[in-house]
């Protein structure tokens, strides 16, 4: 008798375990297809202004400019070891 009461207790809480691993499952599942599905169009993300020393110093390395003045302060073309081309305070 207590053999039969054992193995329908563990009948019954493997069917628990098994239910709540669908349950798990089928939410992964969900979320899975929520994530392919398609999107409203977004809008495109506007890109940051730039602040007036940037612009300056954009305009100066497109030009090749070998300095430019901002605030009253001059700014020299540098050259990395790499070719990337920056401006230093004089």
């Amino acid at each position: 008798m207590m053999a039969a009461l054992r193995r329908s207790l563990k009948r019954s809480l493997s069917k628990k375990r098994s239910r709540k691993r669908s349950q798990r499952k089928a939410a992964q599942n969900t979320r899975r297809l929520k994530r392919g599905t398609k999107r409203s169009p977004s809008k495109k993300a506007s890109k940051k202004k730039m602040n007036p020393y940037m612009k300056k110093m954009h305009k100066a390395r497109k030009s090749g400019a070998p300095h430019f003045m901002h605030e009253g302060k001059k700014y020299v073309r540098k050259e990395m070891k790499t070719g990337m081309v920056t401006y230093a305070r004089a």
